[in-house]
Formats: structure tokens, C-alpha cells, sequence
């Protein structure tokens, strides 16, 4: 896939490990990327490599998300969130909710795996619902251009962006490649 910025970006990939630290890459998963992404696109094959990153996924022995009530102690656990975390993040978010609210009410907690995911297939009714906003939160919402985000870290040179009013801290080892060597395209 390709970035805002423009570089192609091959990956990700997923090897277990016990190690609950170690984030190094190692040159024969490297290896294997390049010539992944050569086969896919050829023209790569004179390219060179200007990064790469990775990161600690946590997870268990069971491949969907463990997400279950503890009414006796008024807990909730929401864990092995892979991937597909992101993209569900609404529909856990609810589910989530719905357990909560259930707690309250001493309801019983367990459910089926099954039941989980037709829970958090589709796009919620509360999506679906615009917010009523204000014309002061609109303008505070206004999601800066790239162009700006990049300037504004190169500005700054506090490894921060300025959204909504305040400044956050760019984590995320792309963006932060990214912000820092942003060119415009004309």
C-alpha cells in the first residue's frame, strides 16, 4: 500500500514470539518483504529500503477477541484485540457499553463467540446519527492539511501536531517518518 507521503509501504506481518519487549526486525523477515513486494510490483526491485518498524501485538492462545463481564467484581476485560481492532473499534466499543450497562442490572454476562461477532458485524445505528454541534465545535473539529501537520512538526520540533486545540504526540513510526521528511507534490 502506499502512504499520504507517497512511499510504498509492504507489510505487515505476524510472527509469534514469547518476548514481551523485543520490537527489533530481523534482516530474514526483511528479505522475505522485499521480495514480496519485487514479485508484486516489479519496479520495487531497484528500490531502496528507507525504514521499517514494528511493534508488540498482544494476544492469546484464542484467535477472536476475549472480551468478557466479571460482575462479582465490577470488571470488564477487553483483550487479543488483533488487527481487525481498529476497524471494529465501534462495535467493540458497544458491545462493551452493553456489558457495562448490564452490570448494573446483574444481568448474566456470558455469551457465545457467535453471538459476539453478529454483535459487531455492520455499521451501528449510532453512526448512522449525526451529532448536533455548534458552529464554535465545528470550527474546533476542522482537521488540519497534511501540508500543515507537517509543517507544524517541523516547526515545532517537540516530536508533536497541534488537533483540536492541543498538541499531540505523533507515535505511530510512519506518520512520524512521514511528518518529518514531507515534501508537497505539485
Amino acid at each position: 500500500w502506499t502512504t499520504v507521503y507517497g512511499n510504498i509501504i509492504v507489510g505487515p506481518t505476524a510472527v509469534d514470539q514469547d518476548s514481551r519487549t523485543d520490537r527489533s526486525t530481523d534482516a530474514k523477515t526483511l528479505q522475505k518483504l522485499k521480495e514480496w513486494g519485487e514479485k508484486a510490483i516489479p519496479a520495487l526491485k531497484d528500490a531502496v529500503v528507507i525504514g521499517s518498524y514494528s511493534g508488540l501485538r498482544p494476544s492469546c492462545e484464542h484467535r477472536d477477541y476475549q472480551i468478557k463481564a466479571f460482575p462479582e467484581t465490577n470488571w470488564i476485560s477487553v483483550g487479543a484485540i488483533r488487527s481487525t481492532g481498529l476497524s471494529a473499534a465501534s462495535g467493540i466499543g458497544e458491545y462493551v457499553f452493553s456489558l457495562y450497562e448490564s452490570l448494573g442490572k446483574n444481568e448474566r454476562m456470558e455469551v457465545s463467540n457467535a453471538e459476539i461477532e453478529n454483535d459487531l458485524l455492520g455499521v451501528s445505528e449510532a453512526v448512522m446519527k449525526p451529532l448536533e454541534q455548534s458552529p464554535d465545535i465545528v470550527n474546533l473539529l476542522k482537521v488540519p492539511t497534511l501540508k500543515d501537520l507537517a509543517s507544524d512538526f517541523s516547526t515545532a520540533k517537540d516530536g508533536c501536531v497541534t488537533l483540536y486545540g492541543r498538541r499531540q504526540r505523533v507515535t505511530h513510526p510512519i506518520s512520524y517518518f512521514g511528518m518529518g521528511n514531507f515534501t508537497e507534490c505539485e
